[in-house]
């Protein structure tokens, strides 16, 4: 005769603390499942969390998708462990985290060579809370430092450079006329394939090296766009990630908060709004925000000024707007240089800022300018195109 199951009080008293029934937590379940692809999950309902609670293991990535639910419903990382279960599919921070090296970090998404099996497979299969920690100081210094031997075999020069930035310029074109759904896979293949062969090949100075890995690093952030705008929050999190780590390692600060900009807005449309605080305020920091052009400083601030606004910090959040309506208000002068925040003499972005000052505005009871209110809310650089 089995031995009766033991309850799982642990369980139990998240789901308590998060103020769910057992017939409201599997919308929040399969809402995870569904983003990394797992639509096997999709059935699941009162009956299954009840046989869980009542002390019923679930098989594979399901304890990784109701530890994240709770996450995300409480505001607060949530393990496995902590709602009585284990998973055998931990994330692999191995390969994408902060102190891998950044090439593996970008190997390690074309491991499988199909963006539909990376991206159910990144971060554990789900958008990770936990994932949401930028690096200490330190990692950004020592990024900055990096140095890389000439060992590849293959030539690189501008020509290369040139090459990989109006192919960028292009795909952006294409998501935001068409959508991240639209041309998604080849994008992610030419970063992962074509792209990623380029950074490990032989380069004739370190100014070629520098606005390749800057390149690399603005069509990984296209990328992540692209998942994030087809609601593949995983992807989107783990190549905005590998973004980061490409222009870090050149120390291209404009980029490093356009990227971080990026993160900040996911986090905050996911529901994280102290961690999307957190990052719009890296993405600010270490000269991001001072080396900018006007444009991008608003964008920054704008980003900024939405997550306060969601962590409920409304003086503050009224505050960075009004700054960023100042920001935009400056003249933005035609340069190519990083002050100018392009790497690239080529705008891959719309020159009008996304309506994020609309919906900051209606939080915390300001009226943006009429020129950011009425500007499409999509993801936009503040590029300013060359004559």
């Amino acid at each position: 005769m089995a031995a009766p199951r033991t309850q799982n009080t642990k369980l139990a008293a998240v789901l308590t603390e998060a103020g769910l029934t057992h017939s409201q937590a599997p919308a929040l379940f399969v809402h995870v499942a569904a983003e990394a692809g797992a639509r096997e999950f999709s059935a699941v309902g009162r009956s299954h969390v009840s046989h869980w609670v009542a002390g019923s293991q679930p098989s594979g990535r399901a304890p990784a998708f109701l530890s994240e639910a709770l996450s995300r419903r409480l505001g607060r990382t949530v393990s496995p462990a902590d709602i009585g279960m284990t998973t055998p599919t931990a994330p692999r921070e191995d390969a994408g985290g902060w102190e891998a090296d950044t090439l593996i970090a970008l190997a390690d998404l074309s491991s499988k060579g199909d963006i539909d099996v990376n991206r159910r497979q990144a971060l554990g299969a789900a958008f990770s809370v936990a994932a949401l920690a930028l690096p200490a100081e330190a990692w950004w210094e020592g990024a900055a430092r990096t140095t890389r031997p000439a060992t590849g075999a293959l030539h690189v020069g501008m020509a290369d450079v040139e090459a990989v930035r109006e192919m960028t310029g292009m795909l952006s074109r294409i998501d935001q006329r068409r959508g991240g759904a639209h041309a998604r896979s080849a994008a992610y293949r030419y970063l992962t394939e074509d792209v990623a062969r380029l950074l490990r090949g032989r380069f004739p100075g370190e100014d070629v090296r520098r606005a390749m890995y800057a390149a690399a690093g603005e069509l990984a952030y296209v990328n992540g766009w692209m998942s994030f705008d087809s609601s593949e929050h995983a992807s989107a999190q783990r190549l905005f990630r590998v973004a980061v780590k490409l222009s870090a390692e050149v120390d291209d600060r404009p980029l490093t908060g356009h990227i971080l900009r990026a993160m900040a807005h996911q986090a905050a449309d996911l529901g994280h709004p102290r961690h999307a605080v957190k990052i719009a305020e890296a993405s600010m920091d270490r000269g991001r925000y001072a080396l900018a052009c006007a444009r991008e400083r608003a964008l920054l601030g704008v980003v900024h000024a939405r997550a306060l606004a969601a962590a409920g910090e409304h003086r503050a959040a009224s505050a960075a707007l009004i700054r960023a309506e100042d920001d935009l208000a400056q003249p933005n002068p035609e340069t190519t240089s990083p002050a100018g925040c392009t790497s690239s003499p080529k705008p891959l972005w719309p020159t009008r800022p996304p309506g994020h000052c609309a919906t900051s505005a209606t939080t915390t009871g300001q009226h943006a300018s009429s020129d950011a209110a009425s500007a499409p809310d999509r993801p936009q650089r503040s590029r300013e195109p060359t004559p």
